[in-house]
């Protein structure tokens, strides 16, 4: 199985994905005061020099941040959990809510576009 390229894996909602993307994924819970609270990790999507698709930890956006953790590939069950929540395009797509959804594929299905 390969990495994903561009528009090519789609987050938990259909939206496909494209560099320069925010992403937020479940990391854990954890009671606060008695509530259940859900805690995220942000990650930015970039593209490598052969085309497909690697997540950063937005902590590595800041230049006096240790490298703690580490960028991994974007494979479908990767950004199976994940969701979208900022990006532009792509070419005149202006926000990512306006980009052709994809739906989920099952079993013996590949994923169709849904209006």
């Amino acid at each position: 199985m390969k990495a994903a390229k561009a528009g090519e894996a789609s987050d938990r909602r259909g939206v496909p994905i494209y560099p320069g993307d925010l992403l937020r994924s479940p990391h854990f819970r954890e009671r606060v005061r008695g509530r259940l609270v859900q805690r995220w990790l942000y990650h930015v999507a970039c593209e490598n020099d052969d085309g497909t698709l690697q997540l950063v930890p937005t902590a590595w956006l800041n230049p006096t941040h240790l490298r703690m953790g580490g960028s991994c590939p974007v494979w479908p069950r990767t950004v199976a959990d994940a969701e979208v929540i900022h990006g532009y395009g792509p070419g005149e797509i202006l926000d990512f809510r306006d980009r052709q959804r994809v739906a989920k594929a099952g079993p013996n299905q590949r994923g169709q576009a849904v209006a």
